[in-house]
């Protein structure tokens, strides 16, 4: 579920960062152990907001490791225990962005869904970097203005010796977009949010949202209905997109949100991709755990 995250919080006692089980690793950067099998707590201090920022993987943080996935329970821990740390209150803790997704052991190998999503999916999708020590392309991201979609093989990407282990997750990249999925007013999702159960649902539904198939697998009832001016937008590639953006804004603007108009009514009736229903039954166990 949540893996990266980054959320920031103002300090109401500086002298807490003295105590022992606090390390400091450079000026107004300190790092501390949280869990027993967990990695360090890194945190950085800023002496002129009086604000503490946090970026971390939730999953390492509790496992050491994010192979494994972290369970709602194991999460909630980690959310009621942060606050107690510092001192503060859960809803002053605001998030900036974090990752949700989850890794899954596939029926077929990962390279099957990554293909899947990257010739069928309605998002249109690049292949990033390679990790350090890596020559290939393993993961292979759809982004968005605030939001970017992540399929990548994992088992290859931890060295693992296994081809059917798969990561699929949502990164959201500003608090604007966490408070739209959450339906809550922008620039307010608080740590609380990340293990509530009524909010695990709208992030699990947007991210089922970013696997629908493309238009082109529409039911061909739905497509003769479809004015040409509908298909030309439906089917048009990035780059046609960008070539109307660049000979004009206003008319980019207007068609993009004559499409967003059309794509929220289609939506219903597209097909998933393979992998969702896979996702979505584990969400759903972790959130049992």
């Amino acid at each position: 579920m949540i893996d990266n995250i980054h959320f920031y919080f103002n300090v109401q006692n500086v002298q807490m960062f003295s105590q022992p089980y606090f390390t400091q690793t450079a000026p107004d950067v300190y790092t501390f152990k949280l869990f027993e099998h967990g990695n360090g707590l890194r945190v950085k201090y800023n002496p002129e907001m009086h604000t503490c920022s946090i970026q971390n993987s939730f999953t390492k943080l509790f496992h050491g490791n994010n192979i494994v996935n972290l369970t709602h329970s194991e999460l909630q821990t980690i959310c009621t225990t942060l606050p107690d740390v510092f001192n503060t209150h859960p809803e002053s803790m605001k998030i900036t962005k974090m990752e949700y997704g989850t890794n899954i052991s596939t029926p077929q190998p990962a390279a099957h869904y990554i293909k899947e999503f990257t010739e069928l999916s309605a998002k249109a999708f690049c292949k990033s970097e390679p990790p350090k020590g890596f020559t290939k392309h393993l993961q292979t991201k759809c982004y968005g203005s605030e939001r970017a979609l992540k399929i990548y093989d994992k088992g290859t990407f931890e060295r693992l010796k296994i081809t059917n282990f798969l990561r699929v997750e949502c990164v959201y990249t500003t608090a604007r977009c966490i408070g739209k999925v959450i339906k809550a007013p922008p620039n307010i999702a608080t740590l609380p949010d990340v293990f509530h159960l009524n909010q695990h649902k709208n992030y699990l539904t947007n991210l089922l949202r970013q696997s629908k198939r493309t238009p082109a697998v529409l039911p061909p009832d739905v497509l003769k209905e479809l004015t040409p001016p509908q298909i030309f937008m439906l089917f048009a590639s990035p780059d046609v997109w960008v070539n109307i953006k660049n000979k004009s804004y206003g008319t980019y603007k207007a068609m993009r949100k004559q499409y967003n108009q059309l794509y929220r009514q289609i939506l219903p009736v597209l097909q998933h991709t393979d992998i969702a229903p896979i996702v979505e039954a584990k969400i759903n166990e972790l959130l049992q755990h």
